[in-house]
């Protein structure tokens, strides 16, 4: 049976509502009922986007200019090395080099990833649900269209949901709509169909939270099908770009790699006019000059340098998965917003006090 559309959500009375997601205002679905639609609709997880392979990886990381000039200079020098009787050191070091740059990256992100991952297992959510007319605590991941919720101050709505009973409830949509002071709920019937989310008053949305009152509500949507579900869709749709550094690095690569290359050029044009030297000798003097112009170093000091920004950020306990995003963090210099609980955890915490009647002391600010 087709759900309604999130328009005529607000506009059903609760009786009408349940009649629609096959499901009871006293007892809830049954354990069948609830076992059938999860397997039809799946968990009631966001979905991140899908996860790289180790080679795609691999070659993103290999991929701007500075990694390729790299592992053409290791190709040319391997060729030197097998058709003349120059040694492998230049190969072995170069390779050497490019292979730590990119081990130095895998590392860093697949720590973060972990940490990520220990995250998530410590905060598994659980909500409180009717099912064949007992209440019952289960993970919100089993939460499925047409559950009765059972909602009280302090929880934290696991998925889309319209009341059918409230009790000076108010909630926290500051993750949706930026507005962090509380918003007023009722289970009552809109006459008319709201112009936005905000103004959805007898709907509950993924994500948010309860700040007081206490409330029964009908499992609407779940999964990426909930409004903030609809976010992340975005948010895994989007192209990542190169970072500010990422262009410079690239910029800086391709001229080195044009001077090298003239340079390459130019002495092997002058070795065969001025010492009359073979075609093949003058072109292995000019690509041993190419290649000695290559910074090899470059790439690894740039790697080392973002992942100690990495560890530094992580010693204030914030997880950066990527370790170019130190970079790009970096960059900020202006934060322009009106919405203070957007950027913050919206709480006031006490870092200092002072007892009654003791000189106030300088304080130094803390990070």
């Amino acid at each position: 049976m087709p759900t309604p559309t999130t328009k005529d959500l607000t506009l059903l009375t609760p009786s009408d509502l349940a009649a629609d997601f096959d499901t009871d205002l006293t007892t809830g679905l049954t354990t069948n009922a609830a076992a059938k639609r999860r397997q039809e609709d799946g968990p009631n997880q966001l979905t991140a986007a899908k996860k790289p392979s180790l080679w795609r990886q691999i070659g993103h990381h290999l991929s701007d200019i500075t990694s390729l000039i790299l592992l053409f200079a290791v190709a040319l020098s391997a060729y030197l090395a097998l058709t003349t009787d120059s040694d492998w050191t230049k190969t072995i070091v170069i390779g050497s080099i490019v292979i730590l740059n990119v081990a130095i990256a895998l590392y860093q992100e697949h720590s973060a990833e972990k940490a990520l991952a220990a995250l998530k297992a410590m905060t598994v959510q659980t909500v409180t649900v009717v099912r064949e007319g007992k209440t019952q605590t289960i993970a919100a991941a089993d939460l499925v269209r047409g559950d009765l919720m059972l909602l009280k101050a302090g929880d934290a709505v696991a998925a889309d949901a319209r009341l059918i009973h409230s009790q000076d409830l108010e909630t926290d949509e500051a993750v949706l709509t930026g507005e962090s002071s509380a918003v007023a709920k009722s289970a009552a019937p809109l006459t008319k169909v709201p112009d936005d989310l905000g103004d959805a008053v007898n709907r509950l949305f993924s994500g948010t939270a309860i700040t007081s009152g206490k409330a029964s509500a009908i499992v609407t949507a779940t999964g990426m099908k909930t409004e903030l579900g609809k976010i992340a869709s975005l948010l895994n749709q989007t192209q990542k770009q190169a970072t500010p550094l990422a262009k410079r690095l690239n910029a800086l690569g391709k001229r080195l790699s044009l001077v090298a290359i003239l340079g390459g050029a130019l002495t092997m044009l002058l070795s065969m006019l001025y010492h009359q030297e073979t075609l093949t000798e003058s072109l292995m003097l000019g690509v041993s000059l190419a290649i000695a112009a290559v910074p090899e170093t470059l790439p690894v000091i740039v790697t080392l340098s973002l992942a100690h920004g990495v560890q530094k950020m992580a010693k204030r306990h914030a997880i950066i998965r990527q370790v170019t995003a130190v970079e790009t963090i970096g960059n900020v210099n202006v934060i322009a917003s009106d919405k203070t609980g957007t950027l913050t955890q919206n709480q006031m915490t006490v870092t200092h006090f002072w007892p009654f009647g003791e000189a106030l002391q300088k304080v130094t600010d803390q990070p």
